[in-house]
Formats: C-alpha cells, sequence, structure tokens
C-alpha cells in the first residue's frame, strides 16, 4: 500500500449512479474516489441485493479496492472531474 495515500473508512453508497464513493487524501489534496457496483461483483464474485450487502462486501474486499484506486492515483489516471473510477 502506498503509505502517501490514505482513504477514509467513510464509504457512501449512491444508489442514482450505482456507485461507491470513497476519498483519499494525497500529496495532491482530497480526491474522490468512485466504484461501480459492476466492479466489485467482478471483483468478489458476490450479487449483493440490499445496501447493506454492498456496503458489507465493498469492506470484505476494501484492500484489493483500495490498491487498484491507489495505482490509479499514482498513474494520475484521474477522469475530466478530477476523480478516480473503477468500472
Amino acid at each position: 500500500m502506498n503509505q502517501s495515500i490514505i482513504f477514509s473508512e467513510l464509504v457512501t453508497w449512491v444508489p442514482q449512479s450505482q456507485v461507491f464513493e470513497v476519498s483519499a487524501m494525497t500529496t495532491l489534496g482530497e480526491v474522490v474516489c468512485r466504484v461501480s457496483n459492476e466492479r466489485l461483483k467482478q471483483l468478489s464474485q458476490e450479487t449483493p441485493w440490499r445496501e447493506e450487502e454492498w456496503l458489507d462486501c465493498f469492506e470484505r474486499h476494501r484492500f484489493d479496492i483500495e490498491e487498484l484506486l491507489a495505482a490509479k492515483i499514482v498513474e494520475q489516471d484521474f477522469a475530466e472531474d478530477e476523480s478516480i473510477y473503477l468500472y
């Protein structure tokens, strides 16, 4: 794990866009990271139904998700809105 990137413990499910949002503090400042439910299904091989199940699934796979997000931050693979996306 990149020590210069610190991820927030707070994860938010955004049902309108079907993504999880988590922020990361970097040397560049705060970065909003978004992970689609489809990407989480691919990573976890699970298909949660309720919001609580989605959040539990995210937490079970948090380390892998953070590693992927950190790699994109290091590569400066930012979207137009300056967020990082995993789709």
